[in-house]
């Protein structure tokens, strides 16, 4: 009788342990964190000391948020920041910390589990430099739809040099570029499914918008027609066979 009872309360415990363990990987995985600034790889120019860099966002939690930090891997009290505390279920970042080279977000929630997110950038000491280019714009296809997921490529060549700086588009074909350097570029786009698209550009100092267009792989070049080519043989085909005919 008393190994029933045992046995009935291992199996009531095991039952327990399984109930809890999906809930708690629930709850830890709709921690969501959105950063919507800084973006990762962006390039900051700072000629004042300290400089702060803002950093923007939201978070959701459906257990409820504990509490909000952001660290930038100093050991220092510049080093950590704290955002907020009992939050509920949904929070909008806004704080401000001493700038690095990255930003960590750690979320806690109200079970004691930690989310974090990580953005990495590039600081450089001074004003930007001469020839220093920021572009945003859209990529898009032939009949004008928005192109998720497309790579870019803007390259500047040199004499002894070429430097080469990447970014995709968004969920919603939209891109930003920030790292590229130098007012004349080739740019390159890429998408499967489609011919890569190689531009050169020149641009104007700091601040640019110019949309990229993609076409469909297999699409005709424009005055050429393999069935045209195709009748123009057959054609001069009839015309050699009558001749010799006479």
């Amino acid at each position: 009788m008393k190994s029933i009872r045992t046995s009935i309360f291992l199996i009531l415990l095991l039952l327990a342990a399984m109930a809890i363990v999906p809930i708690v990987s629930a709850d830890e995985k709709n921690i969501t964190i959105n950063i919507t600034s800084p973006e990762e790889g962006d390039v900051f120019y700072v000629d004042v000391v300290p400089a702060y860099i803002e950093v923007h966002g939201t978070i959701d939690a459906p257990g409820g948020i504990q509490n909000v930090s952001i660290t930038n891997g100093l050991t220092d009290t510049y080093g950590e920041v704290v955002c907020g505390s009992n939050l509920g279920t949904h929070f909008d970042i806004s704080c401000k910390i001493l700038i690095t080279d990255h930003v960590m977000i750690r979320v806690t929630d109200e079970s004691g589990f930690v989310a974090l997110e990580r953005r990495n950038f590039t600081v450089y000491g001074g004003p930007p430099g001469p020839g220093t280019i920021w572009v945003t714009g859209w990529v898009i296809d032939t009949n004008g739809q928005t192109m998720p997921n497309a790579s870019i490529i803007f390259e500047t060549i040199g004499e002894r040099y070429t430097i080469t700086a990447t970014t995709k588009t968004g969920a919603d074909g939209s891109y930003k570029m920030k790292k590229a350097l130098g007012y004349f570029q080739k740019i390159t786009v890429q998408k499967e499914g489609y011919q890569t698209s190689v531009s050169e550009v020149r641009f104007k100092p700091l601040y640019n918008d110019l949309n990229l267009t993609l076409t469909p792989q297999g699409r005709p070049v424009p005055g050429f027609h393999f069935g045209s080519v195709i009748s123009a043989i057959l054609v001069f085909s009839l015309f050699v066979v009558v001749r010799k005919c006479k």
